[in-house]
């Protein structure tokens, strides 16, 4: 059964236990190929709003389970995912009438979102993609439609995708999925459908995506769900529910890095001091590739490849940097993971240099600029860039990059202990 049939099956039954009354006593309400399981991935834990268990998506997706007379399992997104309970919804006796069996579904189905909305984080972190493997495990020898429904904000922390490793930085998001493949880490969702609810939702010490990086973790689970063998993949846009409440005494749970967008422009006349706006309070990634909004290096140089372009790609930050001359900034080179350190964080420094008479060059004021880094390789910036046998991956030019920091932001705390080398 595709998604968006199953989200309309649940409205058409109840129309039609509504309308039609009692069917023979004799007759089934529904076949055994309509029975539909589902096993729910719960993700109530620290800096993800609570899902919305009430919603119609989630009601409705549980209520077609209980109709059905189908299976329902409940799972933990924490750091170390676990079963929290399994409920098999037997037919009732045969000679109830449609009204009654649906007043038996719909107690069912609150009972059922009872326990979910109980159902808390107990270990550390977050491996959402082990919860997956669990829900497709208890899936793995049912019988008709097979739905796993995910209540998370996807921002896993732990396991093998992890997105404190950067992840929402990538832009070919296939080398996740090969990096799962070469490892064997795939889950196995053959026959199910995915109906995700909550995607990118965050509350707590997690700052809000940026609608780049949504869509970049969005696509990053589109591919790795279907990659496994998901017949269909449905992200739902319901709101999210109110963060947990501090009582909850949940584990503690890494937050994600956020960028900011490197192509906004705020001009003297749209935005001025009063506005209260602060640029930069996230990161800005200048990293190395063709395209617009990319500065292209030649191969193990910090010569551009074409300086006009890169003048381009930087003139709209150079003239947010205009506009707000009392902000300070450091720019910060890192590389990817080829070479010695020290030459890595040689080469590293002299971009970061280039980049800062290229900002000079924009009208910038040197004072605005107050520190320059060269991080080589290893830095809390750095993305995943190789592969299993030890190669590099797509991921590698992202991370020969410079990034632009704003010297009062909490991003400088990743950077501080690192000494400002002159080679």
């Amino acid at each position: 059964m595709r998604m968006k049939k199953m989200m309309m099956f649940v409205l058409s039954l109840t129309m039609l236990f509504t309308l039609c009354g009692c069917p023979n006593k004799n007759e089934e309400i529904l076949s055994d190929n309509d029975t539909v399981s589902i096993a729910i991935v719960n993700g109530y834990r620290e800096n993800c709003p609570l899902p919305p268990y009430n919603s119609l998506t989630v009601s409705d997706a549980i209520m077609e389970s209980a109709v059905s007379y189908g299976k329902v399992t409940i799972i933990v997104a924490d750091g170390m995912p676990y079963a929290v309970a399994d409920f098999a919804i037997e037919a009732p006796e045969r000679n109830l009438s449609s009204t009654k069996r649906r007043d038996i579904a719909i107690a069912q189905t609150q009972q059922i979102i009872q326990t979910i909305s109980n159902a808390k984080a107990q270990t550390e972190e977050a491996d959402v993609l082990a919860a997956i493997n669990l829900a497709a495990r208890s899936l793995s020898d049912d019988v008709g439609d097979k739905v796993i429904l995910v209540l998370d904000s996807g921002l896993a922390t732990a396991g093998y995708i992890d997105f404190t490793n950067n992840l929402l930085r990538i832009e070919d998001t296939q080398t996740v999925v090969t990096y799962l493949r070469d490892t064997k880490a795939l889950p196995d969702l053959s026959g199910m459908n995915v109906l995700w609810v909550g995607l990118g939702d965050t509350c707590g010490n997690q700052q809000p995506l940026t609608p780049s990086n949504r869509e970049t973790l969005e696509t990053i689970w589109n591919d790795v769900l279907l990659a496994a063998g998901a017949e269909s993949v449905f992200f739902s846009n319901d709101l999210p529910g109110a963060a947990p409440s501090d009582d909850d005494g949940l584990p503690a749970v890494s937050p994600v890095m956020i960028y900011g967008d490197p192509t906004f422009v705020i001009s003297e006349e749209s935005a001025t001091k009063e506005d209260n706006i602060q640029p930069f309070d996230k990161p800005i990634v200048v990293d190395e590739g063709i395209g617009e909004g990319k500065v292209l290096f030649l191969p193990d140089s910090a010569v551009l490849a074409d300086p006009a372009a890169a003048m381009d790609a930087l003139k709209p930050i150079a003239e947010v940097l205009i506009g707000f001359p009392e902000v300070r900034i450091v720019l910060a080179g890192t590389t990817a993971s080829a070479g010695t350190r020290e030459a890595c964080e040689r080469l590293s420094y002299e971009r970061a240099g280039t980049v800062r008479q290229l900002l000079l060059d924009l009208g910038v004021g040197s004072e605005q600029i107050v520190g320059i880094y060269g991080l080589g390789y290893e830095n809390a910036f750095h993305i995943p860039d190789k592969n299993p046998d030890g190669s590099l991956n797509e991921n590698a030019p992202a991370n020969r990059s410079v990034i632009i920091l704003n010297a009062a932001s909490d991003y400088m705390s990743l950077i501080e202990d690192v000494p400002q080398k002159a080679f």
